[in-house]
């Protein structure tokens, strides 16, 4: 199945999008967090352990080459998915 099709599934097909653009400050910048009051997880494991600790995320960032199964898990978990190319 494609990404593509999946209901609830954002995309983000432009590198000058600006949620794209605040998410990359958010990833690069140290003190980001604190002026934006929230923070970047990255990788499976870092994420399920934020889950493991009661964290709930508002937004999961996802790649496109990323298979169905873990797109559909991620995706149940926040309060919007985005796809990245």
């Amino acid at each position: 199945m494609s990404h593509e099709f999946q209901p609830g599934l954002n995309w983000i097909t432009s590198r000058d999008n600006p949620l794209l653009k605040d998410l990359r400050r958010l990833a690069n910048d140290s003190s980001a967090y604190r002026k934006q009051g929230r923070f970047w997880v990255e990788g499976e494991h870092l994420c399920q352990a934020a889950l493991d600790r009661g964290w709930s995320p508002v937004l999961a960032v996802l790649s496109q080459s990323l298979d169905t199964s873990s797109v559909s898990r991620w995706s149940s978990k926040s309060l919007k998915t985005m796809v990245i190319p």
